[in-house]
């Protein structure tokens, strides 16, 4: 605390902790601490901050992971555009391994930690337009996202399907340095075929290639289900959150409507019951 009022007075920046539950934590204090970097030393005369500020064997070091620093928060940044596509997330994964060879055991398609590499392999040869280019297993691993009428065919052909087929996509990248986007553009370019856009399977845009958009869900409700609304019932909690997040599908209006409908369905209900009485007393 006392170091953090000599810092203020050389700048209105503060320093930033390192969060371990947050992708571009480290980027980001090590950013900060190149911002303020001028007034630190300012205050250096403390032996407490002396003893944590780099050496020049440090910022040597420091300046040389900096910019794949900067790419990977650029690359992780992307990765939570709530409108990503497989298609999107495996070019950017790839370009990423393009620039970090060793990330290749961690975000390659056939990585150990991939959960289902079949179906992840099919929905990005899909999207790509190569729908024909379906080996037998990937094949098996749509087979829950077939329109109906073609699910119908596929449960014939079944029996001649070989599951030892495992052709992959081409995954070829043209790495242009320092430009994220230009690079994932080429990337995606490559994998693309438009030169037929029909399909058998339903559109997979609505898959999620990452847990961003339920770990929202999950941060929102915690919020919304705060300790003064624990008497909130299950049902309640649901259609707040679901107005929340489709706030595209209603209006000021359309609850100016609903109350309106409301009003006149009370309004009924008074005269039934006003109606219902007279008779019995008749």
């Amino acid at each position: 605390l006392k170091t953090n009022g000599e810092l203020r007075l050389y700048t209105n920046l503060k320093a930033v902790i390192k969060n371990l539950t947050r992708w571009t934590s480290v980027f980001e204090m090590f950013e900060r601490f190149y911002e303020i970097q001028d007034a630190i030393n300012q205050v250096v005369g403390d032996p407490e901050v002396a003893f944590n500020i780099p050496n020049a064997t440090d910022m040597n070091l420091l300046n040389q992971i900096m910019p794949q620093l900067k790419f990977l928060h650029k690359a992780t940044t992307k990765l939570q555009n709530p409108e990503l596509s497989m298609l999107d997330a495996r070019t950017l994964l790839d370009v990423i391994i393009e620039k970090q060879n060793k990330a290749d055991g961690y975000l390659s398609s056939k990585a150990n930690i991939v959960h289902s590499r079949h179906f992840e392999e099919a929905v990005v040869l899909i999207q790509s337009g190569k729908e024909s280019q379906l080996n037998g297993v990937q094949t098996i691993a749509m087979k829950k996202l077939l329109i109906p009428t073609a699910a119908e065919e596929e449960e014939e052909e079944e029996e001649t399907v070989n599951n030892n087929n495992n052709n992959n996509y081409n995954n070829n990248v043209i790495v242009i340095e320092d430009d994220l986007s230009n690079m994932m553009a080429n990337n995606k370019k490559q994998r693309t075929n438009n030169d037929s856009n029909e399909t058998k399977y339903i559109d997979t845009k609505i898959l999620c290639p990452t847990s961003n958009c339920v770990e929202r869900l999950f941060s929102r409700a915690k919020l919304t289900f705060s300790p003064l609304r624990k008497r909130m019932n299950p049902e309640h909690l649901e259609a707040i959150l679901y107005l929340l997040y489709n706030k595209d599908l209603w209006s000021a209006s359309t609850v100016a409507r609903v109350e309106a409908g409301i009003e006149n369905l009370i309004g009924k209900w008074e005269i039934n019951d006003v109606n219902d009485d007279g008779n019995d007393e008749v």
